[in-house]
């Protein structure tokens, strides 16, 4: 990995176990940076790497008067990461599951048959579960079946609100359910900012419950005393029509 070069003879980069070191540019191959899109990502923009946890070594740990607990992850070539825990139970939790992604082959599951009755499952004709696709064009727009829904993440929403494409959002929304629901990363139960997706008709904006944030107090102030209480609110008539 080149770190710079301002120099006209030499790089400054990291090599395997050599860090912070010069190397001459002539044995230096430079290739153009391609920033890597974590849109479908669950971390996002936090999403920094991934560790192959296939040739990896993993040991637990414990240090008395420091982080009690921490796993240490040896890769081949790599440094060490080590994943820190306040409570034991928390930290075998994921050394289980490191475990087993280890020991898992690829392709060595069996497709599960899911037992459905014909009869029940023709009744479902409403809100039918449909992939969102990558962007709402106008060919995908023509050819909306108001009996099926799309659900994204929150970062998915704002890829569709640029200035170019927000009113297609609307559009869909207009004939079609959609759900919006807080990205994985919110780690702390934390909640977005549920007037985007109201604004632009999503008919349901999941939230954290659990956290009474000032987005949790907007959905409070929208459904407690409206329509009485029942949770649900009718889409002014003006969202709806073809000149909003």
């Amino acid at each position: 990995a080149v770190v710079s070069t301002q120099s006209t003879a030499w790089c400054l980069g990291d090599y395997g176990p050599r860090k912070r070191k010069r190397f001459p540019k002539r044995v230096v191959r430079l290739y153009e940076w391609q920033e890597e899109d974590n849109t479908d990502n669950p971390l996002g923009n936090m999403c920094d790497g991934m560790i192959q946890l296939k040739r990896s070594v993993a040991r637990l740990h414990t240090v008395p008067h420091k982080i009690p607990h921490y796993i240490s992850i040896k890769c081949e070539g790599r440094e060490e990461y080590r994943m820190g825990f306040l409570q034991y139970e928390e930290m075998e939790t994921w050394y289980s599951s490191i475990t087993n992604v280890k020991k898992s082959k690829p392709g060595n599951k069996k497709p599960s048959k899911i037992k459905q009755a014909p009869a029940y499952s023709a009744l479902v004709i409403y809100a039918m579960a449909v992939p969102a696709p990558p962007e709402f064009t106008t060919e995908y727009l023509s050819n909306l079946n108001y009996r099926e829904m799309s659900s994204f993440a929150e970062n998915k929403l704002e890829t569709y609100l640029s200035k170019e494409t927000a009113g297609n959002l609307l559009t869909f929304t207009s004939k079609c359910l959609a759900r919006v629901y807080p990205k994985m990363w919110r780690t702390n139960s934390s909640n977005y900012d549920p007037l985007l997706a109201w604004n632009y008709g999503v008919q349901l904006v999941a939230l954290n419950y659990q956290t009474p944030d000032k987005p949790m107090q907007l959905n409070w102030g929208k459904f407690h005393n409206s329509n009485g209480g029942c949770g649900y609110v009718k889409k002014p008539y003006e969202m709806v029509s073809i000149k909003f």
